[in-house]
């Protein structure tokens, strides 16, 4: 499990995201990947509380928004928006150890010759994920409501954002936001026993898995109707919580005071779960559909016992199905790898997959649309098997697709390497977490008897 270290730095600490238990933007940063060669901000005297061990920083000037200018390829980068609250505008260090290089003076070195590991161990890799991989982590929106004396919430809850964090536990509104009257600048992310206004912080496409979870569409605008948000920011207050994240399972990182970017495990972690726009948008239906073109047509036969031995033979296909349907992909791969009766009647089955991956795997929308789901035909890639002249193996797909979304697999148990379901692995990850919630959110719903 990563643990997220880093030398203490009194005052200033990270919060994350209440859903995926992730960084905002400037907490994230990116090196070069192995073997290519980057430009690397010359080693300056330690000056910072985080030390001169690594590669400094370097982030885009100003606090309107992310830099307009394209990094170098092996540049070592920042994706955040320049300077904070609380940091200085021009030149040094701020406050918590940010580096503020003006990325002028640069040395060039190769990963692959005269950089340590050690050297990169803070930055994520570029090979990996990069600046428009990480893009979605920018913006903080919070959900927020009025208290009572009691600092009881009374009401309506509301939505703000895009906002930038204060590095003290609040958050101020961009400038894109424009203005919001319910939101209030004295706030706090999670309680921290103060008077502020108690906000919970959210990257949106962790808001829309969210209302995905709730309402069963990915839609954060949904999450405004019939009272919806009342409930939710209710369960958010209610529920467990420390100075900057909830107490819930996130399935990998732990929330120190500041975030540490883990090289080759930790990329999982920041990769975009919802990506919207082509081409980002393409490259997991193309994974998919690229997998299946490379299978190799599959035979009559399976592997396993011979229909003489094999109990699962003589069970009718219905019963069969009602079987497999328990199952979760990785046991369902090994009873069909030793039942060939299993084998033969479950790997082409579209009906069968379609309904087994909108049960088990309800977060992969992307599969569901490739096996039709919506469009309700056997065709792939618009052809159906019968005129390509192959029947492949929709199970290969769904045990392939299954153990690519794993946040931590077998393979020494990190992500050490690009997987083309990166992202998706990251959304699996948030909606087990958003899970989680939901029973204390529907649990609040039904006392209330809405």
């Amino acid at each position: 499990m990563i643990q997220n270290t880093t030398t203490s730095i009194m005052g200033c600490w990270d919060v994350y995201c209440a859903c995926c238990g992730g960084p905002f933007d400037h907490m994230v940063r990116i090196a070069a990947g192995r073997g290519r060669k980057r430009k690397r901000p010359r080693q300056r005297q330690s000056e910072s509380g985080r030390g001169g061990n690594a590669p400094g920083l370097i982030v885009a000037p100003g606090s309107g928004g992310a830099s307009t200018s394209e990094p170098d390829p092996g540049e070592t980068v920042g994706i955040g928006d320049g300077t904070m609250r609380g940091q200085e505008e021009e030149g040094g260090d701020d406050k918590c150890g940010y580096s503020n290089e003006d990325g002028e003076d640069y040395e060039e070195e190769n990963d692959g010759d005269g950089v340590k590991d050690d050297d990169l161990a803070g930055y994520y890799d570029r090979d990996i994920v990069d600046e428009d991989d990480v893009a979605w982590t920018r913006d903080v929106y919070v959900i927020g409501s009025p208290a009572d004396g009691d600092d009881e919430p009374i009401g309506p809850a509301f939505i703000s954002g895009p906002c930038g964090y204060d590095l003290y536990g609040g958050v101020h509104l961009r400038e894109e936001a424009g203005e919001d009257f319910n939101f209030d600048l004295y706030n706090q992310c999670y309680d921290v026993g103060t008077d502020a206004m108690h906000v919970y912080p959210f990257h949106k496409p962790c808001l829309d898995i969210l209302a995905w979870v709730l309402t069963g569409a990915p839609d954060r605008h949904r999450l405004g109707l019939g009272g919806t948000l009342d409930r939710l920011y209710g369960a958010l207050f209610a529920h467990p919580h420390i100075s900057c994240a909830l107490a819930l399972d996130y399935g990998g990182p732990q929330h120190d005071q500041f975030w540490t970017c883990a090289r080759g495990q930790g990329e999982v972690f920041v990769a975009d779960p919802l990506p919207s726009l082509p081409p980002k948008s393409q490259k997991v239906p193309k994974a998919l559909r690229d997998f299946l073109a490379l299978q190799m047509p599959t035979g009559s036969s399976g592997n396993g016992s011979g229909d003489g031995t094999d109990p699962f033979a003589r069970l009718p296909l219905e019963l069969l199905r009602a079987v497999a349907e328990l199952l979760s992909p990785r046991q369902l791969a090994a009873l069909a790898t030793a039942s060939r009766a299993v084998h033969r009647a479950l790997r082409r089955d579209r009906g069968f997959w379609r309904a087994y991956v909108r049960r088990r795997m309800p977060w992969f929308r992307e599969l569901h649309e490739l096996l039709g789901e919506d469009g309700g035909d056997d065709a792939v890639d618009g052809h159906t098997e019968e005129e390509r002249g192959e029947k492949k193996s929709l199970a290969g797909l769904v045990y392939w697709a299954d153990r690519e979304t794993r946040a931590w697999n077998t393979d020494g148990g990190t992500m050490g390497h690009p997987r083309p379901l990166i992202g998706v692995a990251n959304r699996r990850r948030i909606w087990g977490v958003c899970e989680q919630f939901a029973d204390s959110y529907f649990a609040r719903v039904g006392a209330s008897g809405v």
